[in-house]
C-alpha cells in the first residue's frame, strides 16, 4: 500500500487534491463573508456549495485510491469455500437452416404487348442518355 501512496503519481494527486479542497474551503469563507454583509440570497448558496466541492474532491480521492489498491492486490477465492465444479458444455449441433426457395422469373413481356412496348421505350430512352 505504501509503494502506491508514495509514488510520484500519487504524491501529485495528493498535492492536487489537497490544492483542491483548500481553495474551496476559503472561497465558501469569503463567499459567507459576502452573505453576511450583503445578505444576498445567491452569496449564501455559494457558500454551502464550495464546502461541498471541497468534500466531492476529498471523497473522488479517497475512492481512487481504492480502486488503485484493489487493482494492485489480486484476490483470490477463501480456501474455506469450495469451488464450484464447471461442467464443460456440449457441443452445439449444427442446425441445418434451408435455403429459401427462389420464385422463378416469368417473362411476361412476351404475354404482354403493351408491357413489351413500354420496355422497348425505356431502352430506347437508355440509349439516348448513353449518347448511342
Amino acid at each position: 500500500m505504501r509503494r502506491i501512496v508514495l509514488s510520484p503519481r500519487w504524491i501529485g494527486w495528493g498535492v492536487v487534491t489537497l490544492a483542491a479542497v483548500v481553495a474551496c474551503i476559503l472561497l465558501g469563507r469569503w463567499q459567507l463573508g459576502r452573505a453576511d454583509e450583503s445578505g444576498d440570497l445567491q452569496n449564501w448558496g455559494y457558500a454551502i456549495q464550495w464546502p461541498v466541492f471541497a468534500l466531492f474532491f476529498a471523497l473522488l480521492w479517497w475512492r481512487m485510491l481504492r480502486m488503485e489498491l484493489r487493482a494492485a492486490k489480486p484476490e483470490q477465492p477463501e480456501p474455506d469455500q469450495p469451488q464450484p465444479a464447471v461442467a464443460p458444455t456440449p457441443p452445439v449441433p449444427e442446425q441445418h437452416v434451408p435455403a429459401p426457395r427462389r420464385a422463378e422469373v416469368v417473362r411476361a413481356e412476351q404475354d404482354d404487348p403493351e408491357l413489351a412496348a413500354y420496355n422497348r421505350f425505356l431502352a430506347e430512352l437508355a440509349a439516348r442518355d448513353r449518347g448511342d
